[in-house]
């Protein structure tokens, strides 16, 4: 694309995710290898977050270490003994032929949030005094830094997700570091929103100076490599390539599900207010629930109410409602004090309308009742079959 050709900017679009879809003449676009139509998408801040291929800083908690051992430690009787022993891979595991040890703190779950401040205080203090007996600082000060090749940060997230953390400079400064945050917030370096397939971390955005009337511009368009699109900088030029057309997918389930269900906009505006902090989005295309067992979602009772099924057909239409089923999981935390550390999940439960393919025929009423309520995009033809509000799981 050449930078210095570009198309007016869209209006200003009021969507939390992406709005919708404007036609470009190629003529137009300043795209030299566009084939096919052109595509232009406003998308907000959040929508442009989620898709960037930058790092992000996150905030997790210090739980602890992994301290890890010179190789002669494999030599010893304690190395070989763990390796006839049942291994668990987990994040904070080193792998069975790696000499080292993990030490998680017994006082990781932290200080509870608190109505009473003064209480509060009262524990945090309490907490302070009682941290150098932690075992995990009593072991690492027991340890002969001969005898310790590195150290590692262990962290844990809000719902208790434990990952490696890093650390830079000597045994000493690593050993210090430890020491001083043990049980305590630190910022950690993510590679990018998009944690893996279809899991993003939200907690590198900023919903509090979030404005969904600010957009951002996406040019889609088929190219020399099939299924290519950018987002552009303000004054035209690409500021990053779109690194899978899926993630623009996601983008679009979750304005969609955004739209039909309000326990979403209602957590994502409380996050904009400073009422919860946003913590995970997730996108299940493998979602499994039975309606059968379940019984009929809402939309469908009163679908059904208005066109009466046999028994026969019911069950047709309830083996179509088990398929294609497509889950968006928008986990926050709510403030301190309104629901304490406990994560609330709000799930939305999308359908592929060709799994209701085969009742066109013999349901056709009340298959043009779902289609009405469809949303047509790149995505494919999507309607809101259920929603599950505010699951809470404990940390």
């Amino acid at each position: 694309m050449d930078p210095t050709t570009s198309v007016a900017p869209l209006q200003a679009a009021s969507a939390w995710i992406i709005a919708n879809v404007r036609y470009l003449k190629q003529n137009a676009s300043g795209l030299k290898d566009a084939r096919g139509p052109v595509r232009e998408y406003p998308i907000s801040d959040l929508g442009r977050y989620l898709l960037a291929p930058h790092p992000i800083e996150i905030e997790k908690k210090l739980v602890g270490c992994e301290v890890v051992y010179p190789p002669g430690w494999r030599q010893s009787g304690v190395y070989r003994l763990r390796r006839l022993l049942p291994h668990r891979e987990d994040a904070t595991s080193a792998g069975p032929f790696a000499p080292s040890e993990v030490l998680i703190s017994e006082c990781s779950s932290g200080t509870p949030a608190l109505q009473d401040r003064d209480l509060e205080a009262h524990l945090v203090r309490l907490e302070a005094a009682l941290k150098p007996y932690d075992p995990v600082l009593l072991r690492l000060n027991g340890l002969e830094a001969k005898r310790v090749a590195d150290l590692k940060g262990v962290c844990a997230d809000a719902g208790g997700h434990r990952s490696r953390l890093n650390l830079r400079g000597s045994l000493k400064e690593k050993r210090d570091y430890i020491a001083k945050h043990l049980n305590r917030p630190v910022k950690v370096i993510v590679e990018k929103a998009h944690l893996t397939d279809g899991l993003f971390e939200l907690q590198g955005f900023d919903f509090k100076n979030f404005d969904t009337s600010k957009s951002h511009r996406l040019i889609r368009f088929q190219g020399p490599s099939k299924g290519q699109a950018w987002v552009l900088n303000s004054d035209g030029s690409i500021a990053f390539q779109v690194e899978d057309i899926r993630l623009l997918h996601y983008l679009q389930l979750f304005q969609q599900a955004i739209d039909a269900t309000p326990t979403f906009r209602d957590a994502l505006e409380a996050c904009t207010l400073g009422g919860a902090r946003a913590f995970k989005l997730y996108f299940n295309q493998h979602l499994e629930i039975d309606y059968a067992k379940a019984g009929l979602p809402a939309l469908y009772q009163s679908v059904v109410e208005a066109h009466p099924l046999n028994s026969e057909t019911r069950r047709a239409l309830i083996d179509s409602l088990n398929q294609l089923q497509y889950g968006i999981s928008f986990n926050y935390l709510p403030q301190a004090g309104a629901g304490g550390q406990k994560i609330f999940t709000h799930i939305a439960v999308m359908h592929d309308l060709r799994a209701l393919d085969p009742l066109r025929d013999e349901l056709p009423l009340v298959y043009s009742e779902i289609t009405k309520r469809a949303w047509v995009s790149e995505a494919g033809r999507y309607y809101l079959l259920d929603a599950i509000k505010g699951g809470k799981n404990e940390q």
